[in-house]
């Protein structure tokens, strides 16, 4: 319940800070990553369409996409930085993760974990994704 209570109170306040913002950028992003729970590991990938908001050096980024084994992905990030190199905070919606990311020029590189497993176990993401 935390967590979903958090991640309402960032996107609304993300979602207030995109208005005034002062440049935009669309992308879409194909992503390549490994999910890793306990000693299970899993590949996975995404296809997602997306959009940067710059205010000064605040960065508000927004994404959604399809995805494997998920089916379907979306995350918010909350930056420092310039559209075109930026690190900041990450909260992905589905599956729901939260950790750093970083943008340089057309790359970008997160690592994620997530709340406790079914079997109790910490599980965690990592991504590398490349932007046009």
């Amino acid at each position: 319940m935390k967590f979903i209570k958090f991640s309402l109170f960032i996107i609304s306040f993300l979602s207030i800070n995109s208005v005034h913002a002062q440049s935009t950028q669309s992308f879409k992003e194909l992503n390549a990553g490994i999910c890793g729970a306990d000693w299970f590991v899993a590949p996975g990938a995404s296809f997602l369409w997306g959009k940067t908001y710059q205010n000064n050096k605040r960065i508000f980024e927004w994404q959604a996409g399809v995805a494997f084994p998920t089916l379907v992905t979306g995350k918010l990030t909350l930056a420092h930085g310039k559209l075109d190199k930026n690190s900041g905070i990450s909260l992905r919606v589905w599956p729901p993760t939260i950790g750093p990311q970083f943008k340089i020029n057309n790359l970008t590189l997160s690592a994620e974990v997530g709340p406790y497993s079914i079997d109790g176990e910490p599980w965690g993401i990592l991504t590398i994704g490349f932007r046009r």
